[in-house]
């Protein structure tokens, strides 16, 4: 039976019984194991006095609250902003739908939060921070419960799950997948334990280099302003579409006359924030 074959008729058999998510690991789909998926990686737990400190950093962090994007720029920050002692003892989980690998299956993860602006956003994935402790694994989310230390079913349940969606861990260093191109019907970057680590690539063009999460952090603290309305009306008009924001924000102002002029100089302002923090600044 070829890839497509197995994929369908699992996800046909799964979602009429109602099996799919959030009780899917890597591991319970049948045909990902011929394509080398890594195992879920071991971590220590962290004891009561570290989890307490965890927590205490993590409720500093202050991160924009713009849902459209992001979660991988939340989660790493908040991983690098840790002290050694913790980020050896932090992972992250991903959840990843069927977006991620394949085109015969359509889905996504969509947020649950109350918010009339954010009922409607779809990601291919997401990922958070997690940890284990005495009670069993917990999770920081950023975005979509900051400050709090979640169950596993807690935060599954902050987000709508497609049939065929599943979640696996990795190690906290791990930034975002390699890439979301399609070269069969399988994107193998998700099943083989490829990552995008944030200093990773040539001297002088990492994404560390290149302050992708210092703009990305600065470019959410305008999104979530555009949201809200109170930016000018061209960056509301595209407060949904986070790369163009980003895009538009990194061009800078037409002019002195620019009606969005305030944004920009709060995405310079917010930037060079970020940029001083996670330098250690």
């Amino acid at each position: 039976m070829g890839r497509y074959e197995k994929l369908l008729t699992w996800g046909l058999a799964a979602a009429a019984a109602m099996l799919c998510p959030p009780a899917a690991t890597a591991g319970d789909l049948p045909f990902v194991e011929r394509f080398g998926l890594q195992p879920v990686p071991q971590f220590a737990p962290v004891s009561d006095e570290q989890e307490q400190d965890l927590l205490t950093r993590v409720r500093e962090f202050e991160f924009p609250q713009y849902l459209y994007s992001g979660c991988d720029e939340r989660a790493h920050a908040a991983w690098m902003l840790l002290p050694p002692e913790l980020q050896a003892r932090v992972h992250k989980i991903w959840i990843v739908t069927p977006a991620m690998y394949t085109y015969a299956i359509p889905g996504a993860v969509r947020s649950s939060r109350a918010e009339p602006a954010y009922r409607a956003v779809d990601w291919g994935y997401h990922v958070a921070l997690a940890y284990q402790s005495r009670r069993g694994l917990r999770i920081i989310d950023a975005g979509l419960r900051p400050g709090e230390s979640l169950t596993r079913e807690q935060w599954l349940a902050e987000m709508a799950l497609s049939p065929l969606t599943f979640w696996t861990m990795t190690e906290a260093s791990v930034y975002r997948f390699y890439t979301l191109s399609f070269t069969g019907a399988i994107n193998e970057s998700v099943w083989n334990g490829n990552s995008y680590r944030y200093d990773e690539g040539t001297a002088g063009q990492t994404p560390r280099d290149k302050n992708w999460i210092p703009d990305a952090l600065a470019r959410d603290a305008v999104g979530a302003d555009a949201v809200r309305g109170t930016t000018c009306a061209a960056f509301r008009a595209i407060a949904t579409q986070p790369q163009t924001l980003l895009d538009r924000l990194r061009a800078g102002p037409t002019g002195a006359g620019d009606p969005c002029r305030s944004s920009f100089q709060r995405f310079t302002a917010e930037r060079q924030r970020w940029i001083e923090r996670l330098s250690g600044g």
